[in-house]
């Protein structure tokens, strides 16, 4: 296996047993506030660990990059791919798909199945959903699209179009991923979710709204569920509506059909995920959307293996749709 594909096939499996979906009661976190910086705990090969300065989120908010061999003996300019963490204790820039996607877009960059490229892990906080919060305090979204973006494209040598930069993410993260790219369709040239966790909010056994997963076969009412709801929406379904991929897919659907390219890939075994993917799907299909839907056998909600079956498709899917292959 050429150059250190091989160390970076080894920190991937050390990374697996971690999963990104909002955890039960039972697992203690710092959902709110988020923590904003967190370098990974080892070494991981190609990827250096920065932050950025962001005002709207008054802290210094880390992401891990990977930059592709040669970036620093060329004067080359490189496609982005930005991608989105899922909930949970190992919800930061640092998430459990860091190890294996860099080594996943390593090896495919050395198949030449893609050109060389750009990968951003970023932190979006525990549990945000990538939405800016009502009261102004989690402004998630605004400092992912005015700040960072742009503070990567004026850092690295980035190709600073829509058609090189691309989103994607697992989880909470492919429910941030759609709805970013549907929302700024002007800086997205394609996305991937892999399990989106296309929530809903819900009033709970007291009446109370909070978070669920449409066509889950088990919903748990977590104090942490209740405080999305209540700090991320404001307890409000119209709120909500502005920032959900079933509201916004049918408002947007005619003028993106031919602009956004979306992919969405998803385990048979995903017990959160699977049924409201398939429903999202089935949605997409109503409106006319032309997408990819991967169905990936005896997997659950495991981004390592749904990277191991699917991601390098799914690389060929982001490049293709940005034309990176002349």
């Amino acid at each position: 296996m050429p150059k250190q594909a091989t160390a970076k096939w080894l920190s991937a499996i050390c990374a697996i047993a971690a999963l990104v979906y909002l955890p039960p009661a039972s697992a203690q976190f710092q959902a709110f506030p988020p923590s904003w910086n967190n370098p990974p705990e080892t070494e991981i090969p190609s990827v250096e660990h920065h932050t950025y300065v962001s005002t709207v989120l008054k802290a210094d908010v880390g992401y891990n990059i990977y930059l592709p061999d040669g970036y620093v003996d060329t004067d080359d300019r490189y496609p982005v791919l930005y991608y989105l963490h899922g909930a949970g204790p190992r919800g930061n820039e640092s998430s459990s798909a860091t190890a294996p996607l860099a080594a996943l877009v390593d090896a495919a960059i050395d198949d030449h199945l893609i050109p060389p490229l750009i990968v951003i892990f970023l932190n979006g906080g525990a549990v945000t959903f990538y939405a800016d919060s009502p009261d102004g305090q989690y402004m998630v979204e605004t400092s992912i699209i005015t700040e960072l973006i742009p503070y990567i494209d004026a850092t690295y040598r980035t190709k600073a179009s829509r058609s090189n930069r691309a989103i994607t993410g697992m989880s909470m993260g492919g429910f941030g991923a759609l709805v970013l790219a549907i929302k700024h369709a002007d800086l997205f040239g394609s996305v991937v979710a892999y399990a989106p966790a296309l929530v809903e909010l819900s009033p709970g056994p007291d009446g109370v709204l909070m978070t669920t997963q449409r066509g889950a076969t088990r919903e748990v009412p977590t104090p942490v569920r209740v405080k999305v709801a209540s700090i991320m929406f404001g307890g409000d379904l119209e709120i909500f509506d502005r920032h959900s991929p079933w509201s916004l897919m049918p408002l947007h659907a005619e003028e993106l059909r031919d602009r956004l390219p979306i992919r969405i890939v998803v385990g048979d075994e995903d017990r959160f995920s699977y049924r409201s993917n398939l429903e999202y799907s089935e949605l997409l299909d109503r409106l006319s959307y032309d997408h990819d839907l991967v169905v990936v056998p005896g997997v659950a909600h495991e981004v390592a293996r749904l990277l191991d079956a699917a991601g390098r498709e799914s690389l060929i899917f982001h490049a293709r749709s940005g034309e990176w292959v002349e």
